[in-house]
This record gives C-alpha cells, structure tokens and sequence, in this order.
C-alpha cells in the first residue's frame, strides 16, 4: 500500500494544502548568502516558511527583512533558533566569542540550567527579547514568530528544559511560539504543543510522531553532503511522503533544509571549516525543483524564452542544474558543461526547444568537489548562441538518461 501511495505521489502534482512550507536556509546571515533564493520562496510559496540559525553564519539581516517584505501580503511563519547546539556536542567547532555561550560543553550547558545560573539565565532572556523585538519590528500582523530553544538541543532533563523556556516567557514569547528542536526524542519532550518539532533524520529518528523538518536531498537537487550526512539523504518519494504525512497530521508547518545552504556540499577532505569561513551554495533551481516536487505552480523563469520551453522528450529524470553541475561560457571560449556523475557518460546533447540537438564532446576529468573530478563536456559554439530553455540530456544507455534544464542562454547555471 506504502509504495502504491508513492507511486502516486510521484504520478501527479500534490495540492497544496493549508500548511506553510519552505525552507530552513540556517546561513541565511553569511555575508555572501544569495537573497534571491529565499526571495524566490517568499514570493511563490504560498504560505512561505523561513527558519535560520541566529548568528552562527553571520549578522548581516538583509535577506530575512527582503523576504519579510516580499510574503507580507500572506500568511508567513519566521522561525530562529537562538542557539548552535550542533557544534556544542563537538569540541572545537563552536566558534569562540560568535556561536551564543560557545564556552560551554553540553554537560557544562545542562548543568548551569539545571542549578539556575542567573548569569548564563540572563543571557538567555536577553538575547531571546532583542530577537523578539528585532522580529517584530521587521514583520507585520501576517508573520508568525517562533524561536526554538536550540538547533539540535541536547538537555539532559526536563528541569534543564523549562529553564531555557522560562526565560523566553519572561522576554515577552509565548508558549505556542516556542519550539523544541532536539536531536533525539527525549522522553519530557511532550506533544503538548504543536509547534514542537522534531528535526527529521533519517538515521536517529524513523519513528518520530512529527517530522516537519527534513534535512537529506538527494545529492543531486542540494548535495553531495559530507560525512555523517550522508545517510540523512532522501529521496524524491522520501520527500513527497514526509510532506504527505504532515499535511495529513495538520502540522504547523514542513520546511526543507540541505548541506549546500550551509556550505557543506563543496568542502573535500578534512573537517569543516567555521560557518562565517564556508562557502554558500544555494540556487533557485534548487527550490524551484523542490517546489515543483510537492506541487507549487510556479510561471515560466525570469529570462526564459518567450513562448517556449523544456523539451525533456527520452528524459528518464529531468533535474535543475546545481551541487557540482553547472553549464557556462568556458575560460577558454565555447561552452562547457560540468558533471559530477562518477561513470563517463556515453554522450551529452543540448536540446532546444524546438528538438533540434548539438552534441558536446568528451573533455576529460577535472574541477574536483568534495575530493572527486567532475567529467567535462564542451563544444565550441559560445553559450549564449544556444537557445534559451535548453535541455542538457547525458545519457549511460538509452534507459539511463538524466536531463538539466536550463533557462537563459549563456548564463551561468549552476
């Protein structure tokens, strides 16, 4: 019956339902953050969702105010976590003096909850007012705030809990904006209040009663993610499923997250470098992919040819360039088309709209990302002589053909 329901799910466009959906773009204060991405949810999501980590990444608020902006004729939720708990649990990876009470292990956090350390209690209530009141200035009567007590929390005990809540009470929140973002399920969480979410991982919480927030594309849409990562990724009828599910449980909201808007889809070997020193790789074709995926209408993209579009006839998989796939003018004059496929495709043809193909020619390995070459196609026809909503096909075998679209003609697509 499961795999029926997902067939389904994947035959036909989902309706969307009254559930706010988006994204969990946590980097979204880094200094190089793309705007145009959560503007892009904010402006076509119907009831957007934004959810971010507070300062770990950077301080710079100009595109959660954009995006506040632009969804304020519509219902919106903002969510903040006050906290890094992520980095808590590793030594070494809180960042000294930015990530909110870096100095503190887990067991050192708990402790000065559970004894009501007025010091490190003050902190909390500080911090969790000037969010409220930034939030409240930069919103309007259709934004809903929620602050989490800590991005993958890890309290010891229900006492340890309360403490963190009882501070965002006294800085003027209430109780059904509070949410819960732990880990693992802890037996005091409760279910009490809706907006109690649990962090969907694939690998720590299979039988969690609310998941709406999922972390894992698959490698292609927001990936390759890194180390532990890797077992988190979903798959398109893994996704369509969660969204189902929570739709039917009547949750708050469903928001997606990826390593890629973290920087942690371009890292090689080695630990990753400090939030504010990555890299930030986010495109629209990621959440337009994504949007389309759970049934969102979407118009033709900005730049993309007037009248026309994607001629995906023999695609078996039609995805949006991005993690490591990219189209664009060569250094070199020409274009050139990146793959991160790992075996040698037998052969890449642009497709216009109309039909009419060009073959590209086999270039060799090159341009590594996380560690491994990407095979690279050219032609020597510039990009932009190509026509607008080009399909890149590449293909194993006949069966085995994975289409990228792209929209305007010698830009970047990547």
């Amino acid at each position: 019956m499961k795999r029926l329901l997902l067939t389904a799910l994947l035959a036909a466009p989902l309706p969307v339902r009254a559930i706010e959906t988006g994204f969990d773009f946590f980097a979204i204060e880094h200094k190089k953050f793309p705007c145009k991405v959560s503007n892009f949810v904010a402006k076509h999501y119907p009831k957007p969702h934004l959810g971010y980590l507070d300062h770990t990444f950077g301080t710079k608020a100009r595109c959660i105010k954009k995006f506040l902006q632009i969804a304020k004729s519509k219902p919106h939720t903002l969510k903040v976590h006050i906290s890094n708990e992520v980095c808590r649990r590793k030594p070494g990876s809180c960042q000294p003096g930015i990530d909110f009470l870096s100095n503190l292990s887990v067991d050192q956090y708990n402790q000065a909850l559970e004894q009501g350390n007025k010091k490190i209690l003050k902190q909390i209530r500080k911090k969790a007012r000037k969010l409220r009141l930034d939030h409240q200035s930069w919103g309007n009567s259709n934004t809903k705030l929620l602050i989490s007590t800590g991005l993958e929390s890890q309290f010891s005990s229900q006492k340890a809990y309360q403490a963190v809540v009882n501070q965002f009470i006294k800085a003027g929140w209430k109780h059904d904006q509070i949410v819960h973002n732990p880990v693992i399920m802890s037996p005091y969480q409760g279910r009490t209040n809706p907006n109690h979410i649990l962090e969907f991982h694939k690998l720590r919480s299979a039988s969690a009663p609310r998941s709406s927030s999922n972390d894992g594309f698959r490698p292609d849409s927001c990936g390759p993610e890194k180390g532990s990562f890797s077992g988190d990724q979903l798959s398109d009828s893994d996704l369509l499923g969660r969204y189902s599910d929570a739709k039917q449980r009547g949750d708050s909201y469903f928001a997606f997250w990826c390593g890629g808007h973290q920087g942690l889809s371009n890292l090689g070997s080695g630990s990753a470098p400090f939030p504010r020193e990555r890299n930030i790789a986010a495109s629209v074709g990621v959440v337009r992919r994504h949007a389309e995926l759970i049934g969102i209408p979407l118009p033709p993209p900005n730049g993309g040819g007037s009248g026309s579009s994607h001629n995906t006839k023999g695609c078996k998989v039609v995805r949006e360039f991005g993690s490591g796939n990219l189209a664009k003018e060569s250094d070199h004059g020409g274009l050139v088309a990146l793959f991160t496929d790992q075996k040698q495709f037998k052969k890449v043809i642009v497709i216009a709209p109309d039909g009419s193909k060009t073959g590209l020619n086999w270039s060799g390995w090159a341009n590594p990302i996380n560690g491994k070459d990407r095979q690279h196609w050219r032609h020597p026809k510039h990009w932009n002589q190509f026509k607008d909503n080009s399909v890149f096909k590449t293909a194993h075998s006949k069966k085995k053909t994975v289409c990228y679209r792209a929209y305007k003609a010698g830009e970047r697509h990547d």
